[in-house]
């Protein structure tokens, strides 16, 4: 059985999904971009979740 996810990963999923941006999501959540995009990916990867832009 895999971990749950945090809730630092929660919020950035609900922050990309409100915003629509990468980058707006790292803005509201105080975190660069780049650090943003690569926590995404671990989360994508860890929920087996697809993208339906590969912006991340």
């Amino acid at each position: 059985m895999s971990n749950p996810l945090s809730l630092r990963q929660l919020e950035y999923l609900v922050a990309v999904a409100e915003t629509g941006q990468i980058s707006r999501a790292a803005l509201r959540c105080n975190v660069s971009q780049s650090s943003m995009t690569i926590a995404l990916k671990k989360t994508r990867a860890h929920t087996r979740l697809q993208a339906t832009d590969s912006t991340c």
